[in-house]
């Protein structure tokens, strides 16, 4: 999809994009933080390219009382320069660490990504096509789809 923030399009965008395509809340569920603070105003149809998939390892998927745990490592296969992650806003993520770093929590008792509002959990720019390590413990009840 071609998106575009802009509230008039001007000539070099209307190569790109259509107004008025109807088809501007199709990435509003996934759109990134930007400068604006806003959502798409116009979107239309982009060519499909075939592009590399990357590659996804599960290491840990443990379940101990309520909890699972789990372990990924997804690595590029292309020359990427971002990993965007998105999780449904409602998923609760009691630790989540990222290549062994871990996200801020109030305290112990809390969660990780506590009050999100949208679906974005993180943007992660790839160095020397170092992979995204992923560990995290959710309830062992809730689903585990992520997009990225």
């Amino acid at each position: 999809m071609w998106s575009t923030y802009d509230k008039v399009l001007d000539p070099w965008t209307e190569n790109f994009i259509v107004a008025d395509s109807g088809q501007e809340d199709k990435l509003s569920r996934n759109v990134i933080a930007n400068k604006y603070d806003s959502m798409f105003t116009y979107t239309s149809e982009a060519p499909v390219k075939a592009l590399a998939c990357p590659e996804i390892e599960m290491f840990r998927d443990t379940i101990i009382d309520d909890f699972r745990h789990l372990s990924v490592r997804i690595t590029s296969k292309r020359r990427a320069q971002r990993i965007d992650v998105f999780a449904n806003p409602e998923y609760r993520f009691k630790d989540f660490s990222l290549n062994g770093v871990d996200t801020y929590k109030l305290n112990a008792g809390s969660y990780a990504f506590e009050n999100r509002s949208n679906s974005r959990l993180i943007s992660y720019y790839i160095t020397d096509n170092e992979p995204l390590e992923l560990m995290f413990t959710i309830p062992k009840a809730q689903n585990k789809t992520f997009n990225l």
